[in-house]
């Protein structure tokens, strides 16, 4: 057993873990509890493999040692690295200025504390829809995503 690897799937089984108790939408905490046990699975498994095989009764006569078993590649594989955690992101509050009727322009408020220029600040458009997203904000992400526009957006 690789010591690194069953570290690594602790960590994994934490995070996951972790993830299933902050996460709000049903099927997102089904999917990660069903990962947590799986990992859980895979865990025990290693600790069983690397628990000391039981004592065996002394032969009368001592056997010729066979020699070790050359490496294999297996044991030469690093362990996979853990796929990066999916952005959590929080809902923005915002406030809206449609201006006069038949205004071209809609003025968008948000109000965050502590963001700065210096942050992650993107904003998609499609004709009917915009995804604004601000990432690294006191170690959070946050997004505001509407759809179904009562016009469309020609952005530039």
């Amino acid at each position: 057993m690789n010591d690194a690897q069953l570290v690594n799937l602790r960590a994994d089984h934490a995070e996951a873990a972790a993830m299933a108790a902050a996460a709000t939408r049903p099927r997102v905490r089904q999917l990660l509890q069903k990962l947590e046990s799986e990992l859980a699975q895979q865990i025990a498994e290693l600790e069983a493999a690397a628990a000391p095989p039981p004592p065996v009764a002394a032969a009368a006569e001592p056997a010729a040692q066979a020699p070790a078993a050359p490496a294999t590649d297996q044991e030469n594989v690093r362990p996979a690295l853990a796929p990066e955690a999916p952005t959590v992101w929080e809902q923005i509050n915002y406030g809206w200025d449609a201006g006069e009727y038949g205004t071209a322009w809609v003025k968008l408020y948000i109000t965050l504390e502590g963001l700065t220029k210096e942050h992650d600040v993107t904003c998609d458009f499609t004709p009917s829809s915009f995804d604004l997203k601000i990432r690294g904000v006191g170690g959070r992400s946050y997004r505001l995503y509407k759809t179904n526009l009562s016009h469309d957006i020609e952005a530039e």
